[in-house]
């Protein structure tokens, strides 16, 4: 009965995503979305207290699902520091390139009231290893004498951006443009 509901809980979800990113999360109905999901609107409730309640199981969803993509195995954390730096900015962007629907979603929601302090505390333990890494690289006088917060936010910003030009403006980011930008980047942080 549990993988049931969990099966249900992520059709749910990846179709609220999908209806969410083609007509906006207004103009979806939860009626609309059980008929679209194919899950009876009373199992969308034992799932789901309300809309908003979703919104923010779509949040942990993706920030789960983010977590484990990005998280360097053993073998990669034995990497020299600037690897991993350079490895987990490049999972980032892959994982968003390949999850359109998670990327506008958190896109549009990640600093949305919708969104509850508690929540986005709860879903950045699942990544926090790559937040550790830039810790590290602050606290071990990698980087500069920059708060790690602006450097996160730097960082995430231009992997967003490429992203963004990936997706919305249909350009090629090569690997070499991905490349060269981690390498800018990391100039600019030392």
């Amino acid at each position: 009965m549990k993988t049931e509901t969990l099966d249900k809980r992520t059709q749910i979800i990846e179709t609220a995503l999908s209806l969410f990113t083609n007509q906006g999360l207004q103009q979806t109905s939860m009626a609309q979305l059980s008929k679209e999901s194919g899950v009876a609107v009373g199992t969308m409730y034992l799932n789901f207290k309300s809309k908003d309640d979703l919104i923010e199981g779509i949040f942990l969803y993706i920030q789960e699902s983010y977590g484990h993509y990005i998280k360097l195995i053993d073998e990669e954390l034995g990497l020299p520091f600037k690897e991993q730096f350079k490895l987990v900015t490049k999972k980032t962007y892959n994982y968003y390139v390949n999850n359109p629907s998670h990327f506008f979603f958190i896109d549009t929601h990640n600093y949305s009231p919708l969104i509850s302090k508690e929540v986005r505390e709860h879903g950045r333990r699942f990544y926090q290893q790559g937040v550790d890494i830039i810790i590290k690289g602050v606290e071990e006088n990698i980087f500069r004498d920059i708060h790690p917060i602006i450097v996160i936010r730097l960082v995430y910003n231009c992997i967003v951006a490429l992203v963004q030009i990936r997706l919305n403006d249909e350009v090629e980011v090569t690997d070499s443009v991905l490349e060269d930008t981690l390498e800018r980047i990391w100039k600019l942080l030392k």
